[in-house]
C-alpha cells in the first residue's frame, strides 16, 4: 500500500521517496533503496505502511480476553496478547514457546457465537491470513495460506445449548486458537490485529412494529410472524428467517404477511370489492 514509489522496475541502486495513502502512517524511513530486488533504507529494512483509526467489521465480536503461549522477552507492555485486539495496527502481540516448545494464540469470546471468520490483519489493515467458516471447519484463504504453518480451532468450554439453530455458513464456538505448527519453537505467530466475525443476530427489525414476535433472534431461527389484537391475516404467509441480522423470507417464499384493522375491512370497499370472497 505504499504510494508515490515511480514505476517500476526500479533499477538496483536507485533511491525512491515513499508515502502512505491517507489514513495510514509510514512506518519505517521514507527514503529507500533498490538493494537485491527489494525497497530498503540503510539498515536493510523494508519500510510499511500502518492504518490508523481503524473501525470494527460488520458482525465482528469484542473478546472478553486474549492470551498466548508466552510473551516475548516477557514484555507484556510491548507484545502483550491484548494488542492483537486493541484496535490499533501501530502495536502488535508477539507469542514465545511456552514450557513445551509450543507457540499459539487464544481469543476468549464470552458467549457461543457463530464463527463466519478469523481475519489475521497486516499493519496496513489488508488481510494477511483469512479462514471463512462453516459447519463442517473453516478453511484459509489467501495467498499465504500455503507459506505460513498455522492451524485455526473453534471450540467451545461447555457442551453446545440445544437450542441453537442448525446451520451451515458458520461454526458454533466460544474460543478461538491460532496454533504455530512450525515446531521447533519457531513461533511467528506475531499479530497486528485479529478480527473474529460472526453471524449477526436479528435484534431490531422494522417488522416488529407490525406483527408479533419477540426480538432478539438468533441467526438461522425461523420466526413465524402473526398480526396483532384487533387484526386479521388478509393474504400472504408469515414464515421468516434471521439470516445474518436480517428477516427474510424462507427458501420457500410468498407475499409478505398482510395484516388489516378489523374495523376496516367494512369501510375499505375497494379492497372488498377485489376480494369478494371475504366473509364478514
Amino acid at each position: 500500500t505504499l504510494t508515490s514509489v515511480p514505476e517500476l522496475p526500479v533499477e538496483e541502486g536507485t533511491e525512491v521517496n515513499l508515502s502512505c495513502p491517507e489514513d495510514h502512517q509510514l512506518e519505517g524511513a521514507s527514503t529507500v533503496t533498490c538493494q537485491s530486488g527489494n525497497l530498503q533504507d540503510d539498515n536493510g529494512r523494508t519500510p510499511f505502511c500502518v492504518l490508523l483509526d481503524p473501525s470494527l467489521l460488520p458482525g465482528q465480536i469484542t473478546p472478553v480476553s486474549a492470551e498466548h503461549s508466552a510473551t516475548r522477552d516477557g514484555n507484556e507492555d510491548e507484545y502483550g496478547a491484548h494488542h492483537a485486539i486493541d484496535l490499533d495496527f501501530r502495536t502488535w502481540s508477539d507469542a514465545a514457546p511456552d514450557a513445551g516448545n509450543d507457540c499459539w494464540f487464544r481469543l476468549t469470546l464470552g458467549r457461543v457465537d457463530c464463527v463466519a471468520e478469523v481475519i489475521w490483519f497486516r499493519p496496513d489493515g489488508i488481510f494477511f491470513l483469512r479462514w471463512t467458516c462453516s459447519s463442517t471447519g473453516c478453511v484459509c484463504a489467501g495467498e499465504y495460506c500455503d507459506s505460513y504453518s498455522y492451524t485455526l480451532t473453534i471450540s467451545t468450554t461447555e457442551t453446545l445449548p440445544d437450542d441453537l439453530p442448525a446451520v451451515t455458513d458458520c461454526w458454533y464456538g466460544d474460543t478461538v486458537q491460532i496454533d504455530s505448527v512450525d515446531g521447533a519453537g519457531n513461533c511467528g505467530v506475531t499479530i497486528r490485529e485479529l478480527a473474529v466475525v460472526a453471524k449477526q443476530d436479528c435484534v431490531s427489525s422494522a417488522l416488529d412494529q407490525r406483527f408479533l414476535f419477540e426480538l432478539p433472534v438468533r441467526h438461522g431461527t425461523e420466526v413465524m410472524l402473526s398480526c396483532p389484537r384487533q387484526h386479521v391475516a388478509m393474504e400472504g404467509n408469515g414464515m421468516r428467517v434471521c439470516n445474518n441480522g436480517n428477516l427474510i423470507e424462507t427458501s420457500d417464499g410468498g407475499q409478505i404477511l398482510d395484516c388489516t384493522k378489523l374495523g376496516e375491512l367494512k369501510t375499505n370497499h375497494s379492497y372488498l370489492s377485489s376480494k369478494q370472497s371475504i366473509q364478514i
